[in-house]
């Protein structure tokens, strides 16, 4: 989720989920964005949030289960993690309106 403060223990904005991360038991990680991120991200955080999602891009080609960690843990600036759970076999269960970081 997205915070509005770069201060721990900001509140995070309902609504506003951001990434999604998914590991398979493979080691395969993908990451999905909100399509419509820059309409509820700060103008003082896109700039951020662009250059997150391309070290991302490229992290995940060469480091993806240490990405998964820090990804999975972040609580601290504008992103917050809100929910960890399993995904169903067979079942990427990634939101609608979330395209996928290649």
């Amino acid at each position: 989720m997205y915070q509005a403060s770069e201060h721990y223990g900001g509140k995070p904005i309902p609504g506003t989920d951001l990434l999604v991360a998914t590991m398979k038991e493979t080691g395969e990680l993908s990451l999905f964005v909100n399509a419509q991120w820059r309409d509820f991200v700060s103008s003082k955080h896109q700039e951020y949030m662009h250059d997150l999602f391309e070290d991302c891009k490229a992290r995940k080609r060469v480091e993806p289960e240490v990405l998964f960690q820090e990804v999975s843990h972040l609580q601290v600036g504008p992103i917050l993690v809100r929910e960890l759970r399993p995904l169903d076999e067979g079942s990427e269960q990634v939101p609608p309106g979330f395209n996928e970081i290649i």
